[in-house]
Formats: C-alpha cells, sequence, structure tokens
C-alpha cells in the first residue's frame, strides 16, 4: 500500500512538471560546436554544422543530420527537405525562401526567426518561453503538424488543417486571419494562453474546448462564430493579447554590477498579481528560481540585484493569485561586459601564424585559448591587450590541418568563441 502511495505521487508531480510546459520527449544539445556553415552546402544524415552569425548563407540544402544558428544570419534559398533546425537563444534568423515542413523534420526555437516568404508548417516545431517565430508570407499553412508554443508565433494569415499546437503559459499565437480546420487544434497546458486575429476567425471545427485560451478579438475584427471560437473566452475590441492576460509587462533588460546581475522591468498594468520570480540559466534552456519579488498590483518599475557567476539568461515567471503563470522574453548578461570584439582575419589560415585581431575599450591581461571539436585544449598563448586594436599573431606549429575553435579569456572581457579553420 505504501508503495502504491508512493507512485501515486510520483505521477502527480510528473504529471504536473511535464504540464508546466508545452514540450516535445527530447531535445537536442545547444552547443556551437560543429563544421562551419558556408554558402553552397548540403546537411546530410550525420552531419553536424554550425551558423556562428553574422552571415548571409544561400543555397542551403538540410537533407538530414542537425544545423544550429548561433547568432544572427539570413537564410536564402534555404531547402529544408529533413533533419532538425536549431535556433541557439538570442540569435536572430531570417530564412528568404519558402519554407515546406513535414514528417520527421524538427524545429527547435529559442530566438527571434522570421520566414520571409509563405511557409507551410508540419513535422515537430519548439517554440521556447520568450522565443518567436514569424510568417511575414500571405500565405501560411499548419500541416499535421506537432507544434509546441511557449512564446509567440506570427502570421498574416493562417489556415490550419491538421495537427495539434499545446500552448504555454503565457503562449500567443497573433495573426489578420485565422481558419481552421482542425477539431480542438489548440490545448492550453497551464495558466493562460492568448489568440489574437485583426480580421476574421472562422473556419468548420471549434478551435479549442480549453477555457484557458483567451480570444482577443482586434477592433473592427468580425464576430467570430461560438462553434468555431469552442470554450475558449472571447475578448471582443481588444488591442492585443497582452490586454487579455492579467498583466501587461513593457520592458525588461538586466545589467552587470560588480559580481551581480542588475535587472529592472516596468509594467503598465497589474491586477491580481502574486509575485515576479526570477529564473536564471547559463544554458539559455534549464531555469533556476532564484529570487522572487511581490507584486504591487498598480503599474510599477522594479529594480534587484541577483549573483552573477558566470554569463547568463534570465526571464520573469509572473505568476496570479490564481495560479496562471505567464513569462517574459529572455535577456542575457555577460559576468564582463565592454565593447570587445575577437576576430581571426585571415580564415582558413593557411601558415603557421594566425592573424588575430583583438579590439578593446580597456587594457587587460588575458590568453587566447584554441580548442578542437571535442573542446579539447590545443594552444594557450598569453596575451597583453591595450585598449584599441591588438594584433596578435597565434602559432600554429605542429597543429594538424582542420576544424578548431578561438576563444579570449581576460581579466576584464570574455569573448565569444570563433571558428579557426587550420589548412
Amino acid at each position: 500500500m505504501r508503495s502504491t502511495l508512493w507512485i501515486l505521487i510520483l505521477c502527480i508531480v510528473m504529471g504536473n512538471k511535464v504540464m508546466s510546459q508545452c514540450a516535445p520527449s527530447s531535445f537536442p544539445a545547444l552547443t556551437c560546436t560543429g563544421t562551419p556553415l558556408s554558402t553552397n552546402t548540403t546537411i546530410n544524415s550525420g552531419d553536424y554544422y554550425v551558423g556562428p552569425g553574422g552571415g548571409n548563407f544561400a543555397n542551403i540544402s538540410l537533407n538530414g543530420g542537425r544545423l544550429i544558428i548561433c547568432g544572427n544570419a539570413t537564410l536564402n534559398n534555404f531547402n529544408f527537405n529533413n533533419g532538425t533546425l536549431i535556433i541557439n537563444t538570442g540569435a536572430v534568423v531570417k530564412v528568404n525562401s519558402q519554407v515546406n515542413m513535414g514528417g520527421s523534420m524538427k524545429l527547435y526555437n529559442y530566438g527571434d526567426l522570421t520566414f520571409g516568404t509563405h511557409a507551410y508548417l508540419g513535422g515537430m516545431i519548439y517554440n521556447h518561453s520568450g522565443a518567436v517565430i514569424t510568417v511575414k508570407g500571405s500565405t501560411a499553412h499548419l500541416n499535421g503538424g506537432s507544434f509546441y508554443n511557449n512564446g509567440a508565433m506570427n502570421f498574416e494569415n493562417v489556415t490550419v488543417n491538421s495537427g495539434t499546437m499545446c500552448m504555454g503559459s503565457g503562449a500567443q499565437l497573433n495573426a489578420k486571419t485565422v481558419f481552421n480546420n482542425q477539431p480542438n487544434f489548440i490545448t492550453v497546458s497551464s495558466g493562460a494562453a492568448c489568440m489574437s486575429f485583426e480580421t476574421s476567425l472562422g473556419g468548420n471545427n471549434k478551435i479549442t474546448s480549453n477555457s484557458n485560451l483567451r480570444i482577443c478579438q482586434k477592433t473592427g475584427a468580425s464576430n467570430p462564430s461560438s462553434s468555431i471560437t469552442g470554450s475558449a473566452t472571447v475578448n471582443a475590441n481588444c488591442v492585443g493579447c497582452s490586454s487579455s492576460l492579467p498583466l501587461t509587462l513593457t520592458s525588461f533588460a538586466g545589467s552587470r554590477k560588480g559580481d551581480q546581475a542588475e535587472l529592472n522591468w516596468t509594467t503598465s498594468y497589474e491586477e491580481q498579481v502574486k509575485a515576479f520570480y526570477i529564473e536564471q540559466s547559463t544554458n539559455g534552456r534549464d531555469y533556476t528560481s532564484v529570487k522572487e519579488i511581490p507584486a504591487n498590483n498598480r503599474p510599477s518599475a522594479y529594480r534587484t540585484l541577483v549573483a552573477l557567476p558566470k554569463d547568463s539568461y534570465f526571464r520573469l515567471r509572473m505568476v496570479d493569485i490564481d495560479g496562471t503563470t505567464t513569462y517574459s522574453g529572455i535577456i542575457t548578461v555577460q559576468q564582463l561586459t565592454t565593447n570587445f570584439e575577437l576576430t581571426v582575419t585571415s580564415n582558413p589560415v593557411r601558415s603557421a601564424n594566425a592573424s588575430v585581431l583583438i579590439s578593446t575599450q580597456q587594457s587587460q591581461q588575458g590568453t587566447l585559448m584554441l580548442v578542437d571539436n571535442s573542446g579539447r585544449m590545443i594552444r594557450r598563448t598569453l596575451v597583453s591587450a591595450q585598449k584599441g586594436d591588438n594584433r596578435i599573431a597565434v602559432d600554429l606549429t605542429g597543429v594538424t590541418n582542420g576544424q578548431y575553435f578561438l576563444y579570449f579569456q581576460g581579466n576584464q572581457d570574455r569573448s565569444k568563441t570563433v571558428p579557426l579553420i587550420k589548412m
């Protein structure tokens, strides 16, 4: 009897954990290591490619394997045929070609992803809390996929043909027009989620049987039929999803103060809000609650300090008195922040020395570290950097040809990792 009781308790706890957010059964690693992406690349099963950001890439075919984008990038003539596409935390990515997803294709979005033209979405799509997926094309079809939306998905005109969408607390789906053909397409895992439309909401089947979905009927939009809205609560003449939820967060920012992070946020509307919980992560995916701030329940500005042992991601978990939970967008605070840039000026490197440029706003001592794809240290170079531009030769004598990664650790700055190819 005792073992049965423990099993029952465990099931309840695990059930609540699973339902707190919408998530697939597994996640890929968010490591920005692998073969550097370049124009005219075909990625096949077993391949691991990394888009380091800051570039325009054309004629990319993802036929299998994995492509992770770790910074700002534009993809032109991108053919998503199979495999896994990952947009890492903080990345801003634009795809300027029609996308046709389905079958076993997987998309994990932790950043800001925009499809510049039409999109036909299926397969598996995971949109993290605070992440944004936008389809700029006039046509978007959701076809037979499993959609896990914990952030915001924005469309012009979207037609739902089949599939399911689980929306986490505070998640949004925004469109000019919505036409739904799939019975009970949307479920809400916990708390409240919102769908807004500017012109019309129609279709052949009710969109949800969940009363925790708020439907924002914007001013001037036509009245939807209850046979389409189902059990959702419809708010007519609303401004947007923010006004359909009990809290309007107008800003959230952070900066380093010594060995702490100073976090500031403002609200323009609060009603029946219990508290703000600050959640911190070092990998952009796994978050821990580190501080609770009671809500004022009036428009307010908040400021607080939390420990910053290393570069961190932060988000706010906002809990109402009735237990409804919403999340803010994600911000990053670096442990050491100045205007700092590390560049390999001649890449690939075809000589015994790699020419490296360090641009810094303050003089400092540090070390340039060269690692391989497995993270194994290959070479350390001590650096005394002066304010301004510093040109440094990194000795690669004895280093075999291949793909490496270079980064700088100083007493004032820590750089991003940059790829280095030895040929």
